[in-house]
Parts: C-alpha cells; structure tokens; sequence
C-alpha cells in the first residue's frame, strides 16, 4: 500500500512538474508584455520581500511534519491531537507576528521607490500578499497530517488543481483590464482556496482529528523549535541567497533590470526543479545506507549518482549556452538580449553547484544539518555583499557573479572536501570530473562560435544539423569520460534490460 501511494504521488508530482515548467514558460512573457516591465518588475519585488515571510516560520512547519508522522506511526491519538495543535497555535501566532513584519514593510515602502505610484501599488501589493500568509499560514498544520499518511499524491493533485485555477484567474483578471492587483488577489484566493483543500484531505484521512486549544502543549512548542532552529537557519541563508538579487537590482539598477534578470533566472529554475526532482528522490536510499552502516557501498553509489548529475547538467548547459540567445530571443524578444550573459554565468555554476547536489543530499540524509546551516549562513552573506558590490559596477550580469561566485566556491572549498572526508573517499576524483566536463563544454560552445550560428536569429536545415551533430558529439564524449566503466557496464545492462521487456 505504502509503494502503491509512493508510486502515485511520484507519478502526479511530475505531472506537476511538467506542468509548472509549461505554464511557466508561457505566462511570464503573457506577463511581461501585459503588465509593462516596470509594473513586472515591481511584482517580483514583491514576491522577493513576501518570500522573506516564508523563512519566518523558525522552522516549526518542518518539526511539525516531523512530530505528526512520529504520532502517527506510533499510532497514538493523544500525540497525534498534541502535535496538530501545537502547530495551529503555533501558526496563528506566527501569522500574528508576520502582520506586524508586514505593517513594517508597508510603513518603510517609501525606501524602495521615489515614485509615488510604485509606491501606492507597492503598498496595495504588500497588503494583499500579507493577508495571503496570515490566512493560509494557520491551516498550514493540515500538510503534516497528509505528510504522515505518505500521501504525496493528494497533496500534488491540490497544487495541480491550485496551478490551473491561478493561471485562469492571472488570464481573467488580465484581460478584463484588473493589472497586477487582479494577479495578486488570484494569488491570495488559489492559495487560500488550496489551504482549505488541504484541510479537508486530512480530515478524510483521519476522521478522528478533533481541533481543541486545550491539547496543545508549551513544551511540544519548545520541542518544535529545539528540532527546527537548524531548519530555520538554512531557510534564512537560502532566502538570501535566492530572493536578495531583485532586490538588490531593483535599488540600485532599476525595475525594468528585474525583468530582464528574471528570464535568466526562470530558464534556470526549469531546469533546476526538474533536477532537484531526480536527485531529491536518492535521500531515502542514503539515509537507509547511512543507518545501515554500508560506508563503502555508500560512498560509490553517491559516486554513481554524481556521474549521472553531472552529465545531465552538462547536457543542459551545452543547450543554454549554445542556444541560449536565440531561445531568449524567440521566447521573450531582443530587450531580453543581456539575460543571456546571465544565463552563461548560471549554467557555469551549475557545474559544480548542481552536480554536487548528490553530496548535499548525503548531509541531509545524515542529519549534519549543524556545519552545514553554519557554512551556508557564511555563504550568503557573501551573497548579498559581492551582488551589492558587484551589482553597481557591472548591472545584472555583476548581481549574478555575486550569486554564482559564492555558491562555486563553497561546493569546491567545503562541500567536497568535508563530504568526501567523511565518506573517506578522494576530493580530487569530483574535482577532476568536474574539470573535464567544463573543458569539453568550453571545446564545444569555441567550435560553435566558429560557425557563427550563435547570433542567427532564424532556423535552417543547416543550422539544426550542425547543433543536432555537435550536441550527440558532445553527449557521447561527456559519457564516456564522465562515467566510469564500472557505471557505464550497470547503465548499458539497464538500458538492455528496458530493450528486452518492451
């Protein structure tokens, strides 16, 4: 029963991968072109200061989901109630404490822009997305219930449905002349609308769930906090690191910067969320190899699963940096031109920030949550300062040096060498194929450029051959001088394997 639900949540959270990349693809030019750069730009500025919001939660949503399955799986009603209670108590003061932040932002929105316009829609924005979070943020406590029954399929199905109605309502409120007011109140009834959804699916789960502030508990409380202050932590230094760019450029460069930055960013976290979602699924399997004890058997199956990132994240960037322009071109249009030099610099990164992803898996898998929160806070202070430093030399393609350089070099300087040690294996094995496999981008995107395809704004027959032939040239050698023999045997006898059954 439990892999039959495994199997359908995998299966509808796909779905709902796919489908996020789809929509988005389609509705952030739609929004650009309808909403004005500006007034775009400005609605990632809020989206930006919202997701500071997100992090406020002191990690207490995690200790939730962690406290409710624990309840569950010993099958103790008593604990059950406690656990689901404490957590609404502790999102309502939360949602209390987030009101106030939000009365903050209102009252300082003057800082972020001189125009009095930006600043009334700015203020109407904040508002709307804070009422968001103090309505939805209560219910949030029913996730941990459908969490602990491994139902992943449910909860996939309720965003799938929130992802149709919100791009319906963005279209609707859009066409009938509503702006980004419209957008933002279809953001503020989806999400509402999917938090209730999410409550009724826990109570169809569990029938015996009863909501009474007498069963909540102070020290359940301080034992959601004792579990989740590392969570919080990380959630604090991710959120710098992701959401400090559109800030940073929409102060010193400007809202219509927002925009163009934001197409760089959106191509990257396509590609980034499909492969979080492979990779993510490998946690379990370290985990149960790391309680197990099996180092060995552990350190080369995280060894096997970093050939494979790495070869997915080299075929993507080969594709981003060699068509990358002209995608951008025909996607957005040619005021969009400089994303591209941002792009370059993100799929550079993605070398050795996304192929390691396997160790940093390791490390949740492991539970070193401590050295690994510390290490990340460091990094994104960097983060903030170089973008900040760098944003006002060289305009966007500075805030994404300022990204990109941090995160490199804690991979190569930490991540590695303190994974590897730990697993008691050798540092200079990734860095060599991490060496290799930007060595033959870097042949590959010079015998591009010597085609003088890179600027062609047109397709031709000549021009699809020449990329169709570099990129198998390309992905052949990346396969072979990226995979070992040992990995290159197991996926042929896979490969062989799905021939033979169909």
């Amino acid at each position: 029963m439990e892999f039959n639900h495994l199997l359908r949540g995998a299966s509808v959270r796909t779905i709902l991968l796919i489908g996020n990349v789809v929509v988005g693809f389609f509705m952030l030019p739609y929004l650009i072109h309808n909403l004005g750069l500006e007034v775009y730009g400005l609605w990632l500025i809020v989206g930006s200061v919202i997701g500071y919001f997100g992090i406020m939660d002191f990690g207490l949503l995690a200790a939730a989901q962690r406290f409710l399955s624990a309840a569950y799986a010993n099958k103790h009603r008593h604990e059950i109630n406690r656990a689901l209670n404490t957590s609404i108590m502790a999102n309502c003061l939360l949602a209390l404490f987030l009101l106030t932040i939000a009365a903050g932002v209102y009252a300082a929105s003057g800082w972020f822009f001189d125009d009095k316009e930006l600043n009334r829609l700015f203020d109407i924005l904040i508002l709307i997305m804070s009422v968001k979070f103090v309505l939805t943020m209560p219910l949030a406590a029913y996730n941990g219930v459908v969490t602990a029954f491994i139902r992943h399929d449910l909860a996939a199905k309720v965003e799938l449905a929130k992802l149709v109605g919100r791009t319906t309502l963005f279209v609707v409120a859009i066409e009938n002349g509503y702006g980004v007011i419209g957008v933002a109140l279809s953001m503020l009834l989806t999400e509402l609308i999917g938090s209730l959804a999410m409550m009724f699916v826990a109570k169809r789960l569990d029938h015996n769930l009863t909501i009474k502030p007498s069963d909540s508990s102070l020290s359940e409380l301080k034992s959601f906090f004792n579990y989740g202050k590392y969570s919080f932590i990380l959630n604090i230094a991710n959120t710098f690191r992701f959401q400090v760019d559109n800030l940073v450029i929409g102060k010193i460069i400007g809202l219509d910067a927002v925009s163009i930055y934001a197409v760089a960013v959106a191509l990257n976290r396509y590609r980034n969320n499909a492969f979080n979602a492979v990779i993510g699924m490998f946690q379990p399997t370290f985990t149960k190899l790391q309680v197990q004890g099996s180092e060995t058997y552990l350190g080369e199956k995280i060894r096997q699963t970093f050939q494979a990132a790495l070869f997915l994240i080299s075929l993507s960037s080969f594709v981003f940096l060699l068509a990358g322009d002209s995608l951008i071109f025909w996607w957005v249009g040619d005021q969009f031109q400089l994303a591209y030099f941002c792009l370059v610099l993100f799929s550079l990164g993605s070398f050795v920030g996304m192929s390691t992803m396997p160790l940093q898996t390791y490390l949740n898998a492991a539970a070193m949550h401590k050295k690994n929160a510390q290490v990340t806070v460091i990094e994104a202070a960097i983060n903030v300062g170089l973008s900040i430093f760098l944003g006002s030399k060289f305009g966007i393609a500075g805030v994404a040096m300022g990204t990109v350089i941090p995160a490199v070099l804690f991979k190569l300087f930490f991540l590695i060498p303190y994974t590897t040690n730990l697993l008691k294996t050798d540092a200079k094995y990734y860095y060599s194929k991490i060496l290799i496999a930007v060595s033959l981008t870097a042949v590959c995107f010079y015998v591009w450029e010597l085609t003088g395809f890179n600027k062609t704004r047109t397709l031709n027959i000549e021009i699809i051959t020449v990329f169709i032939s570099l990129f198998l040239i390309y992905a052949i050698s990346a396969f072979f001088f990226i995979f070992d023999s040992k990995s290159r045997r197991y996926l042929a006898s896979k490969i062989r394997m799905v021939i033979d059954k169909s």
